[in-house]
């Protein structure tokens, strides 16, 4: 019964067969290709995105940290006075000071040990 047929519609048929195999591994590498570019790209604009928010996020802790640095600062800063006026206004009773030169000499001797 195939032997009636014409050898020539056996070679189309076998070219159409070639052909179809062919066309769907190229659509199937074409949609693979298309899945793996969308992937690279959602990954390229999750990376972007994610980097932005950690930007912004950085920026502001860094805004928020250089404000409570200045107000501890000040808070230093007023201390540091209240301490200076309050030893100003209250000096140690004379008894208790001891003279410049002693205490340049052990001021020196301190040095000595830490070096």
């Amino acid at each position: 019964m195939f032997g009636l047929i014409d050898p020539k519609v056996w070679a189309v048929l076998g070219i159409l067969t070639a052909g179809a195999y062919v066309g769907g591994y190229a659509t199937k590498a074409y949609y693979a290709a298309i899945e793996v570019a969308e992937a690279e790209a959602r990954q390229k604009t999750v990376t972007e995105v994610v980097e932005k928010v950690v930007t912004v996020y950085d920026t502001r802790r860094s805004q928020a940290l250089t404000a409570k640095l200045k107000k501890s600062e000040a808070r230093l800063q007023a201390l540091e006075s209240m301490i200076s006026e309050e030893a100003h206004a209250n000096p140690a009773p004379v008894e208790c000071r001891i003279s410049i030169g002693l205490r340049d000499e052990i001021n020196n001797q301190l040095s000595a040990d830490k070096e």
